[in-house]
């Protein structure tokens, strides 16, 4: 923001405060998620998490989870995307999209699903 455009109140030249700039500039902040997939050949991001070991620890633990049920992820991927990314993808269901982050990866990188 430039310093023209701030007020005495804090906020800038459009009414909005200068916090509020600051929270939408950290929508497109990068992070690490879990891409899980599904057996449908569906995906779904979940575990944001601002480093790639605490998104592998989150695809770990989540695999422990889904293991003793009787519908299980096929595959786990831990993938770079924006945290704007994260938040919009979550409002779609059974997305088989592939330009979707993690879609390319061989089954080489993936993380292993316990059986």
């Amino acid at each position: 923001m430039r310093q023209d455009d701030q007020h005495a109140g804090g906020g800038d030249s459009r009414g909005r405060s200068v916090d509020a700039t600051f929270a939408r500039l950290l929508g497109w902040w990068t992070g690490w998620a879990v891409r899980r997939d599904w057996a449908d050949g569906s995906h779904e991001f979940v575990g944001f998490r601002a480093s790639e070991r605490g998104a592998a620890r989150f695809a770990r633990r989540d695999g422990n989870y889904w293991r003793r049920g009787p519908w299980r992820p096929t595959a786990y991927a831990v993938v770079a995307m924006t945290r704007a990314g994260f938040r919009l993808h979550a409002q779609v269901q059974r997305c088989q999209d592939a330009g979707c982050p993690g879609a390319q990866r061989s089954a080489g990188e993936r993380i292993g699903v316990a059986r």
